[in-house]
């Protein structure tokens, strides 16, 4: 038999909008952030230097609309993106790896997934396909995410499915958040998810493979893959325009994840 892997973005793709995106007041307005940020707050404010990192989120979570203005340093989707993973690792520092845990653990049963997204995995996973979720966020938030889904796996007759994720690793010191960033290099984004599809590809030894993403940030792990669909993609303007798409995509507008999946498979 084959072997296959299915290669998935989580924001926006399985997860509907970002994990999860409460909204919050804090000096120099109101915006939406992630679970992250949003627990870090309690009951503090966050200081007006804050802000600009806050609003330019908040501007790429709208389609990257003006993050190219929100700071003199942003130059696109991985310079936000980086950015932002600064931004919360700085604020993570002195909590500890198992509380963050066991906070997006608690938190990510209430996380909405796109209709069909759970009965598609179990498609896949019947058809021998193991299950990949990579994501530009936090190792904690991801690693829940990834225990819900085995979970729901287990519970429909498929204890064996293989579910695994790749996330950007906080640094910690000894269990401890130390409140630096992770080298730009070791951030999930484009460059890092295409090498790191390739990697798995060759150890794991897929002879088929098959990607979603919805974003510019998943170009590399879609262009690794044998098939791939663009789903709900952000940026309308690149719906059969911009080049740097590996050749082949497809460009949908899907609300039942069931559907799209079941198209891939077909491919």
């Amino acid at each position: 038999m084959r072997k296959k892997g299915f290669f998935t973005d989580v924001d926006d793709c399985l997860v509907r909008g970002y994990i999860p995106k409460p909204s919050g007041r804090f000096e120099g307005g109101n915006t939406s952030f992630g679970f992250a940020r949003a627990y870090l707050i309690n009951d503090r404010k966050f200081s007006s230097q804050d802000w600009p990192y806050m609003k330019m989120m908040q501007d790429y979570e709208n389609y990257g609309e003006g993050v190219d203005n929100a700071s003199p340093t942003v130059g696109g989707q991985e310079n936000a993106i980086t950015l932002n993973t600064a931004f919360y690792c700085r604020h993570l520092e002195g909590r500890t790896v198992s509380e963050m845990e066991g906070a997006a653990r608690r938190d990510m049963s209430s996380v909405p997934l796109f209709a069909g997204v759970e009965d598609a995995l179990v498609k896949l996973a019947r058809d021998g396909y193991d299950i990949w979720l990579l994501s530009a966020g936090a190792d904690f938030l991801v690693k829940a995410l990834r225990e819900r889904l085995k979970s729901s796996l287990t519970k429909r007759e498929l204890p064996d499915a293989t579910v695994e994720f790749e996330a950007t690793e906080i640094p910690d010191t000894d269990g401890t958040y130390s409140g630096r960033p992770p080298e730009e290099e070791k951030i999930m984004q484009d460059s890092m998810k295409r090498k790191r599809v390739s990697e798995i590809r060759k150890d794991r030894g897929y002879t088929h493979t098959l990607s979603v993403g919805d974003s510019e940030g998943d170009i590399g792990m879609l262009s690794e893959c044998h098939s791939c669909f663009v789903f709900n993609p952000r940026k309308h303007p690149w719906k059969g325009s911009d080049p740097s798409w590996p050749v082949g995509y497809q460009i949908g507008q899907h609300p039942v994840f069931l559907d799209l999946v079941t198209l891939l498979m077909k491919s």
